[in-house]
């Protein structure tokens, strides 16, 4: 939780600075300026699965269908809070002990690679929505908007998303894992392959005229 101090304490000392004069004798007034900073009050979720799906089989998710190569359950994270706030977040990766796949830095369907290894592409992305189930996914991936996760390698992005104010349009956060895999490599896929993925926030109050994408 990050609280911005420099502007409250600027303020203090340019209020106490003015002295005020009495015709006649001297005299000053000390003003005591206090910043009102607002509780950052947010909604977490503790926990979130993912699937690794190769062959494109349908899976179906909270009454959803999909044939998506990866595939997360809902993650939403709501905000409680008198104040929209700016989330930054850090992802970080690692396979499964006994897996031989591998996480990669790019996109496994690139028409131009011809790919054998057990190699998977997965990132994070995060949206303001209205509830959960409502986010709008981009398309594709965007290098200026999502994380990719690799193994072992901790991927931090400032500002990721803005999240309204409690009861505000979009004052839910929803995030989730995506990406797509190597469908038939030389060694196959088997039950011991799969990732685990920590995801770290990290909230900052924003005014309350702060406009949500």
């Amino acid at each position: 939780m990050k609280k911005k101090l420099l502007l409250c304490v600027v303020l203090a000392l340019l209020l106490s600075a003015v002295p005020a004069h009495a015709e006649g004798d001297s005299a000053s007034t000390i003003i005591d300026a206090l910043c009102n900073l607002p509780d950052i009050s947010v909604i977490v979720p503790a926990s979130a699965e993912v699937f690794i799906n190769p062959y494109k089989l349908p899976l179906t998710i909270e009454s959803s269908e999909t044939t998506a190569q990866i595939v997360s359950t809902p993650a939403c994270i709501e905000n409680k809070s008198k104040v929209p706030i700016s989330v930054s977040a850090t992802v970080t990766g690692s396979i499964k002990e006994g897996s031989d796949m591998r996480l990669t830095s790019y996109s496994t369907q690139s028409p131009e690679l011809t790919l054998t290894s057990k190699s998977a592409f997965v990132y994070f992305e995060m949206q303001a929505s209205t509830g959960p189930g409502s986010a709008v996914w981009d398309p594709e991936y965007d290098m200026d908007k999502h994380m990719v996760v690799r193994n072992g390698i901790s991927k931090t992005k400032k500002n990721i998303a803005v999240i309204a104010q409690a009861g505000q349009p979009k004052h839910f956060g929803e995030f989730r894992l995506t990406g797509d895999c190597v469908p038939v490599p030389r060694y196959p896929w088997t039950e011991a392959d799969g990732i685990e993925v920590e995801i770290a926030f990290t909230f900052a109050p924003l005014s309350v005229w702060t406009e949500v994408p």
